[in-house]
């Protein structure tokens, strides 16, 4: 009979078959899941709409050109409505999805905005409509504007939020180690697109040519 101390040997291999147990099962129930949402997401409608992805390969301007040509009018009304800028929401749609309404992340984000099926649900929107550019253009401003009121109006700590979820982002503040949104690679590189499409806008509109008042003079 092999010498045994206090049981290890024993405790050792029931140890070694729980944690194989359980990896077992995560990777089972991990790929249940995807397959799950592989299924969920096949099955969602999926409208004709244009994807300015390629474009942004062509320069930030060219790819803003397509977005407001395409989707100007929704983007202006997202904006408008949950008091956001427009350059906030064509920055946070260049960051997420580059302008692909077909767009699915591995996390199972979805469409232009990247809005997760537990956002969705959340914020009470339809599943069957979350590729809609317009309903998911206008879901990502509400997001936008839910997380600026929590972050009571900082734009870093809200941007942080919309990539990690409030939560995360709060438990991460208070931890130890700290946390500055302002910082989070996500939020410095949505800010600097933002920038720029500013920048360009003032631009654009200081070279416009004036509007020269024509006065009408009738004939005698």
């Amino acid at each position: 009979r092999r010498d045994r101390v206090d049981g290890a040997p024993d405790l050792e291999r029931a140890r070694a078959l729980r944690t194989c147990f359980v990896q077992k099962y995560r990777l089972s129930r991990h790929a249940a899941m995807k397959k799950a949402k592989n299924q969920l997401v096949a099955s969602l409608p999926k409208p004709d709409a244009v994807s300015c992805e390629a474009m942004a390969k062509q320069g930030l301007f060219n790819w803003v050109a397509c977005m407001r040509e395409h989707y100007g009018e929704t983007i202006r009304s997202a904006a408008s409505q949950h008091r956001l800028d427009e350059s906030l929401v064509l920055a946070v749609l260049h960051q997420e999805s580059k302008g692909d309404p077909h767009a699915v992340s591995t996390s199972w984000c979805l469409s232009l905005m990247q809005i997760l099926p537990s956002t969705a649900e959340a914020f009470g929107v339809d599943m069957q409509q979350i590729f809609d550019p317009h309903v998911n253009i206008d879901t990502g401003g509400r997001v936008l504007r839910r997380y600026l009121d929590i972050a009571r109006g900082n734009l870093s700590q809200a941007l942080a939020s919309y990539n990690l979820g409030p939560g995360d982002v709060q438990d991460r503040m208070k931890s130890s180690e700290g946390f500055d949104p302002a910082a989070f690679a996500y939020t410095r590189n949505v800010l600097r697109v933002k920038q720029q499409i500013e920048k360009e806008s003032r631009r654009l509109a200081m070279s416009a040519p004036a509007l020269v008042p024509v006065v009408y003079t009738p004939a005698r």
